[in-house]
């Protein structure tokens, strides 16, 4: 099977978008073939692979894959692409398009300079509403055991349970502390890794791990959940915008208390066509 494709980037994290509004690509045929097509030295070379469909009540449905074939519940990075892409193709005007996805419906709006902002689910910083399962309050700055080692975790909600560590992210081995998190009883089966050091006011600098991805260079729900935490834990301002400072490029997060938003790029890189296998 032959089709069409998009590749776009925020900040360094890369995407495959297939528009499956105008050619018809399975969920399942996606899953089975994400890994090559994401592969960097063999494929066309991504973070995750996204389909997006029509929806009756929103601009378009977004579902991704990332290179493993594993679907991601939550990838607002592929949703603000998405956005960009159905604005420059004219199918959604007045500068604001709603994305709907498996952990609910993103609205994007794009300025006059083609950066786009997301507005995020309210983030959840009770354990039992993360879900981190067998805690219930929050856990801000608690002390926690993570394979045999104590450390300070800020846990939050941001399509799906975040861990934050304040501290240098420097000379850290992500993978590892990311996996040891995840299989710790306070964070089992956990979505994201953030390190995370205030640098300045109104300026964060980060690394970021997202299970079945690995290491990335910049994560909307990773620097979300950052941003929430440091103003939970007095680090950071409500209200402000807390630029987000990571190996891709730069985030800006807002964080009032209530609503959660997201600010980046999303940039065309090339269309090209594709053949894939059935799944």
């Amino acid at each position: 099977m032959q089709f069409s494709f998009t590749k776009m980037h925020g900040c360094a994290m890369d995407g495959i978008l297939v528009d499956a509004a105008r050619q018809a690509l399975s969920a399942s045929a996606a899953a089975a073939n994400a890994p090559w097509m994401c592969e960097r030295r063999t494929g066309v070379g991504a973070d995750f692979v996204a389909l997006i469909y029509p929806d009756a009540k929103c601009d378009a449905r977004v579902q991704v894959f990332s290179r493993t074939g594993r679907e991601l519940l939550a990838c607002s990075d592929a949703a603000r692409m998405t956005a960009e892409y159905l604005f420059q193709e004219n199918r959604v005007h007045a500068g604001v398009a709603r994305i709907a996805t498996p952990g609910g419906v993103l609205t994007a709006v794009r300025n006059a300079y083609g950066v786009v902002t997301m507005e995020l689910p309210a983030p959840q910083t009770a354990a039992e509403e993360i879900p981190l399962y067998g805690r219930r309050g929050p856990l801000l700055d608690t002390l926690v055991e993570a394979g045999g080692e104590a450390c300070r975790v800020s846990c939050v909600g941001v399509g799906g349970a975040h861990c934050v560590q304040f501290r240098s992210p420097d000379g850290v081995d992500l993978g590892e502390l990311g996996m040891r998190c995840r299989s710790s009883s306070f964070f089992f089966g956990g979505e994201g890794l953030t390190l995370a050091e205030v640098c300045a006011e109104k300026r964060l600098r980060a690394r970021v791990w997202r299970y079945g991805m690995g290491e990335v260079p910049a994560c909307s729900e990773c620097a979300g959940a950052a941003v929430t935490a440091a103003v939970l834990t007095d680090r950071v301002r409500r209200g402000a915008d807390i630029v987000v400072e990571m190996p891709g490029g730069e985030l800006t997060v807002r964080y009032d208390g209530r609503a959660l938003f997201v600010t980046g790029e999303a940039v065309r890189v090339f269309s090209g066509e594709i053949t894939i296998g059935d799944a």
